[in-house]
């Protein structure tokens, strides 16, 4: 089974230099670790030498989502959270893209970016890896793995998606949410189960901050446990620092799913859930509605790739029109336009950048005041939901303040 306790897969020891200087971490890949602070937009190496952690030339270097999602996803580093800080401001949600569609399902990447919207001190700690168990896909793994040997929906779902996602976090979110999904487990919380079957497998994290602690809602006895659920030992020391999810494969490409699995960790009662989930919603409402997400501090650029105040960028995760299947716009086209009250002399320029699954396309908009601009979206591609950066930016180097703040209206609408 993955995510036990393996020497050959855990390197421990003291860090030298940095913010974490003194401080004795666990990780689970072999060159090193990355602390990312995501508020500030900043990283520090750490890189494995001896028995220990050394900061890398000493000075923390400019890192971008895209960046932490590509740490994270590789084989040499992992990626931790900074110390507590009790007086930071929580930075927003990130606006990544999927980083690979062909393994990652649209549902575990929106799960992703809402916990990161509500969890200030998150990071990601990886989804899909080439490893055995949930963090692979199942046509990848031998027939014996146990996250496809034991749990008849494990058989079921896409067999090229992983099913299983990592959350670094602080100390005391660690507690938190491991604490919250305990309670749900031990409760037979209803959200955690869709026509009877449970959704998760196994969910591993610490309650203490000193002790691992995993339970497994099902498919207990085929690990040893003793029962179909129950708490399970033996978990190894990283994960006091990250939560792991064992998502059952049948549902990694469930909405409901991972809503559920999100309201538990929200900490929701059932109540309010239920009033939430079950509220009536029209059949033709813009789901988009509730997507935008808000990008946080050291994540918005301009046009020539210099870092802006995040008040001047938002970030549109878009269901993908043109999808076979899609219940909201079916095989119907997206569109995009843009309005400015603005009544100066010059237009309101901004950055619109669409990835439509298979990559990025990037326009320049002038915005005059009165009226409607529009902007082309291409054609979705594949799976992946679209995702749409719409960025303020100057026209001139001498551009001031009238024009940032200027009232700029999006419109994304289905036809």
């Amino acid at each position: 089974m993955t995510d036990s306790v393996d020497e050959n897969d855990i390197f421990q020891g003291r860090c030298t230099g940095g913010p974490l200087d003194g401080r004795t971490y666990a990780i689970r890949k072999p060159a090193g670790f990355v602390l990312a602070d995501k508020s500030t937009a900043t990283g520090w190496y750490y890189d494995r030498v001896d028995d220990g952690f050394r900061l890398r030339a000493g000075q923390p270097v400019r890192l971008r989502q895209p960046d932490v999602v590509a740490i994270a996803a590789g084989d040499d580093y992992d990626v931790i959270a900074p110390p507590e800080d009790p007086d930071s401001q929580p930075p927003l949600a990130l606006a990544a893209a999927n980083p690979n569609p062909a393994q990652i399902t649209a549902e575990i990447w929106r799960f992703w970016g809402q916990f990161d919207a509500f969890e200030p001190s998150v990071q990601l700690g990886g989804v899909y890896a080439a490893k055995p168990g949930y963090h692979n896909y199942r046509n990848a793994l031998a027939t014996s793995d146990y996250s496809r040997a034991d749990v008849a929906n494990d058989r079921q779902g896409p067999g090229d998606k992983a099913a299983a996602i990592d959350l670094t976090m602080s100390d005391t979110a660690m507690r938190k949410y491991t604490t919250r999904m305990d309670v749900a487990c031990r409760a037979r919380d209803e959200r955690l189960f869709i026509g009877g079957a449970p959704i998760i497998r196994e969910f591993i994290g610490t309650k203490d901050s000193r002790t691992v602690y995993c339970y497994v809602l099902t498919g207990g006895r085929a690990l040893g446990v003793g029962a179909d659920a129950g708490p399970d030992p033996g978990r190894d020391d990283t994960h006091l620092w990250h939560l792991h999810l064992s998502i059952i494969r049948r549902f990694v490409a469930t909405q409901d799913a991972l809503d559920r699995l999100m309201s538990i960790l929200r900490g929701e009662s059932i109540e309010t859930w239920k009033a939430r989930s079950e509220s009536p919603r029209g059949e033709e409402e813009d789901e988009m509605s509730y997507q935008v997400i808000p990008v946080p501090a050291g994540f918005a650029f301009d046009e020539n790739q210099n870092l802006i105040d995040r008040r001047y960028a938002v970030s549109i995760p878009v269901e993908p029109a043109g999808r076979p299947g899609n219940p909201i716009v079916g095989t119907r086209r997206l569109y995009l336009s843009f309005s400015s009250d603005f009544t100066g002399a010059e237009p309101v320029r901004v950055r619109v950048a669409i990835h439509n699954g298979e990559g990025w396309s990037v326009t320049l908009i002038d915005v005059p005041a009165g009226g409607r601009v529009g902007a082309a979206v291409p054609p979705a591609r594949g799976d992946s939901a679209f995702n749409i950066s719409v960025g303020r930016v100057r026209r001139t180097a001498s551009s001031g303040e009238l024009e940032a703040t200027a009232p700029l209206s999006v419109l994304v609408t289905v036809a």
